[in-house]
């Protein structure tokens, strides 16, 4: 609404899709959002604030000039309340970061132990208040997973109330399979989708 000096009255706006994750700790107070009215910021596309952990060495941050280690979630979330932050943030857990806590750098397949890993550190950031989980699948390590795998992981997301948001496989020639596999595992899943970048790329299919 417009008040009557001619100002917007609004609700604080809601970026769904940030990338301050880190940021937001070298400068809380968040002015090039908190300027346009933005007052929540969502985070953790396919690569999250946490976990830190396996083959992913905890992440160290200096916060008020106390070196803080970050090896879950909720330490990322301690972290950033101990700095001060001006805005509200929510984060995904990044699928590629549960990857490579597992996997590594490696391409190989994951075995049915390490797919089991996975899912208990996808589990244990839910608890640590993720709100679902999400996956940049253009590229690795995200690309590496299959639309099993994805199902099998959202399958735990669906446990804790969560959503799966997907950056998908493919914007320009795949984009209409693309988008059928994230409505497959949402369905198999039992999890709400949300598609990132939600587009056409390639020119052949403008219009359709």
């Amino acid at each position: 609404m417009i008040d009557a000096a001619g100002r917007v009255v609004a609700p604080g706006f809601i970026d769904i899709h940030s990338h301050s994750d880190w940021v937001l700790l070298e400068d809380g107070k968040g002015q090039s959002k908190i300027r346009q009215g933005v007052t929540t910021e969502v985070i953790g596309e396919s690569t999250s604030a946490g976990p830190f952990q396996g083959k992913l060495a905890p992440r160290r941050v200096s916060v008020k000039g106390e070196v803080i280690e970050i090896r879950r979630l909720r330490d990322y979330f301690a972290a950033i309340e101990r700095a001060g932050i001006s805005v509200n943030v929510a984060s995904y857990v990044g699928e590629g970061q549960v990857w490579e806590c597992v996997m590594g750098a490696s391409f190989d397949r994951p075995g049915p132990g390490e797919m089991q890993e996975m899912k208990n550190l996808v589990a244990e950031a839910m608890g640590d208040g993720a709100f679902g989980l999400s996956t940049a699948l253009m590229m690795p390590p995200s690309s590496l997973a299959t639309t099993g795998d994805l199902i099998e992981l959202c399958q735990v997301v669906r446990e804790h109330g969560g959503i799966y948001s997907t950056h998908m496989r493919d914007e320009g020639l795949g984009v209409f399979d693309s988008v059928r596999e994230a409505i497959q595992i949402g369905e198999r899943a039992g999890v709400p989708v949300d598609i990132l970048h939600l587009k056409i790329a390639d020119e052949k299919y403008w219009g359709a």
